[in-house]
């Protein structure tokens, strides 16, 4: 008969025989690591893609820095924008008060189609900015410029003006202040922050409605984004 001692040896023995078998059965599951490039192929492809961003990340902080230095030009010449006087009894036609009023201060004029040079004009300005006094002589025969300060370029064009209903809008300040933004961005189009007097915008919360006048050609860009806010059967066109 074997001893105690032996027995209880024995015991210990299968027991830890059973712990490792159950040890063994319990495995851990591996974790999910990308490897590292390992080809010469996949190391290229990884610069590439790491040159790519770079270049993409410079070239944006560029076009903001071109931005900002366009702006603060733009702002230099309004700030610097010639003084001029102009006296007509209606003796002279619109082409000659333009080229009394440019002379000597480095603009062009440009007139777009439906724009009569030949119309007279009847004004007494003395000593007043140049793009307001512009203003101020086109906008009784039904025009409106637009004023390019880095090309020193003006541009008149004929007004156009139409109202858009913009249905079941909210009342708020945040809405309307949003639309307003995006119109007149869409007005100024690819001349963004260059162009002074693009067109004038006027909201009515209360009637929920939007008139917009500008420059055909504005008028157009603004259509598409207005139509969709507003009611078909109450959006109207005012003038050719």
């Amino acid at each position: 008969m074997p001893a105690p001692g032996f027995r209880c040896a024995m015991f210990l023995g299968l027991l830890s025989m059973v712990g490792c078998v159950a040890c063994a059965g319990r495995t851990v599951a591996p974790q999910l690591i990308a490897p590292p490039p390992t080809t010469t192929t996949e190391r290229a492809v990884v610069l590439r893609e790491a040159w790519q961003t770079v270049l993409r990340e410079r070239a944006a902080r560029e076009e903001r820095i071109a931005t900002v230095q366009d702006e603060e030009a733009a702002q230099d010449i309004l700030a610097r924008m010639p003084r001029v006087s102009l006296a007509s009894g209606g003796t002279a036609t619109l082409a000659e008060a333009m080229h009394l009023l440019l002379s000597g201060t480095g603009y062009s004029c440009e007139y777009e189609p439906g724009v009569d040079p030949l119309q007279p004009v009847a004004t007494y300005i003395a000593h007043h900015r140049l793009d307001d006094t512009v203003a101020s002589v086109v906008r009784p025969l039904g025009y409106t410029v637009e004023v390019a300060p880095l090309h020193r370029r003006l541009r008149l064009a004929t007004v156009q003006t139409r109202t858009w209903r913009v249905a079941d809008a909210p009342r708020d300040e945040a809405f309307w202040a949003a639309v307003r933004d995006h119109v007149t961005a869409l007005l100024r189009g690819e001349d963004e922050r260059l162009v002074l007097r693009p067109g004038a915008v006027q909201i009515d919360r209360e009637a929920q409605t939007v008139r917009v006048s500008a420059a055909a050609a504005r008028i157009e860009d603004v259509a598409a984004y207005l139509t969709r806010l507003s009611t078909p059967d109450m959006t109207k066109k005012e003038t050719p």
